[in-house]
């Protein structure tokens, strides 16, 4: 995050700050007992690769950014899904605040559009031996209840406490 944060910023300061509070925040403290959300380094980078894309609509972003969210995946796939959506939400988040059409408009080259299918499927068939197996797994079970889901939906203390047993 610090690399990310120094090309954004151009701030030592900020930057240290700001990858110390991404490593050692109390999201993170709170998370410790959760070995799925360790691997999420790559995350401030997919965020910069989609944020470069939105402004220049270069191929090489959006190229980095597909194998950061494929290698997202395969580190754990629930925080691959969370960046899905941030990217989603960054995207209407970016066409809300800059009503920038042009990030569409240059679908309009057939070079362009092949660029970008070609990013798209090489990360479906990068993805493919690991969402294979995910998805027949599960098919073999049944779905939960709306209690058990319940359960496991953040609530407003959960942003601003730990749980005891990660202390």
């Amino acid at each position: 995050s610090y690399l990310v944060l120094i090309r954004i910023t151009n701030n030592v300061f900020l930057s240290v700050t700001g990858a110390y509070l991404f490593a050692f925040s109390i999201f993170t403290i709170g998370q410790a007992n959760h070995v799925q959300v360790f691997p999420r380094f790559i995350y401030p980078l997919i965020v910069y690769s989609a944020w470069r894309y939105f402004q220049t609509q270069k191929p090489l972003h959006f190229i980095i950014l597909c194998l950061g969210f494929v290698y997202q995946m395969y580190c754990g796939i629930y925080l691959g899904m969370f960046a899905a959506l941030s990217i989603v939400f960054m995207l209407i988040s970016y066409l809300i605040v800059y009503r920038e059409l042009n990030l569409f408009r240059q679908f309009q080259s057939l070079k362009v559009i092949g660029n970008h299918l070609f990013a798209l499927i090489l990360s479906v068939i990068l993805m493919l031996p690991l969402m294979v197996p995910y998805l027949k797994d599960m098919a073999s079970h049944e779905l939960l209840s709306y209690e058990q889901i319940l359960k496991t939906v953040p609530t407003w203390q959960s942003y601003f406490f730990t749980v005891k047993s990660s202390l």
